[in-house]
């Protein structure tokens, strides 16, 4: 593993805490995290077009002694009648005490001002635990880490059947929550209500304020 040193790291450092990240080759994941990495990999692209281990970097967090993060990134290009879409991409793998965790996707279309999510899912016996509150924050720190934007949510929060309850929508509670604590703020964006994180950097202790022992 290499670690980068403190002016590659500082981005990371100043958005989520004291954690270092480092680069890991495709030989450091972990068998569930080379699965999810390249099933996004293939994904919108012909059987032709995809080729195994196309990711422009690999690195690993660890968020504590027992739960750690691996991340890819990638670049996607497709052809439209327009131009090129060109897709920044960031794929999270989560392990807790060596089995999954939870997993998600970022992206950057056309270097547009921000960074949004496209998907995140917590472990269902992990569900209320701070876990997706925590990747949320993490994400949002590695769009800033790699992009130098902010992240925004989807404009499309999914339902969840959580113990006999409907109309749950657990994504959009996070967002609701970092609103409440002026970590995001609300905004429109395609005809639809969404959030992005505020632009002004948030403390240590902000972040520590909402997660407790879980950064």
């Amino acid at each position: 593993m290499e670690k980068l040193n403190t002016s590659q790291s500082e981005g990371l450092l100043a958005w989520f805490g004291d954690r270092e990240i480092k680069k890991i080759s495709y030989d450091n994941l972990p068998a569930g995290a080379i699965g999810r990495f390249e099933g996004y990999s293939k994904r919108f692209i012909s059987h032709r077009e995809y080729v195994l281990q196309s990711f422009s970097g690999l690195y690993v967090v660890e968020y504590n002694s027992n739960e750690k993060a691996y991340i890819a990134t990638q670049k996607k290009v497709f052809k439209k009648e327009t131009g090129d879409e060109i897709h920044d991409n960031i794929y999270l793998y989560e392990e807790k005490n060596d089995g999954y965790l939870g997993h998600a996707e970022i992206f950057l279309i056309n270097g547009e001002s921000y960074a949004q999510v496209g998907f995140t899912e917590t472990k269902k016996e992990f569900y209320k635990q701070g876990y997706g509150l925590r990747r949320i924050l993490f994400l949002n720190a590695l769009a800033q880490f790699f992009y130098k934007k902010p992240l925004a949510s989807s404009t499309l929060f999914v339902e969840q059947y959580i113990e006999g309850q409907k109309g749950i929508y657990p994504s959009k509670r996070i967002w609701e929550k970092l609103a409440q604590n002026n970590i995001a703020k609300t905004t429109e964006r395609n005809g639809h209500n969404s959030y992005i994180m505020s632009k002004v950097t948030k403390t240590r202790e902000a972040v520590n304020s909402l997660l407790g022992e879980k950064i």
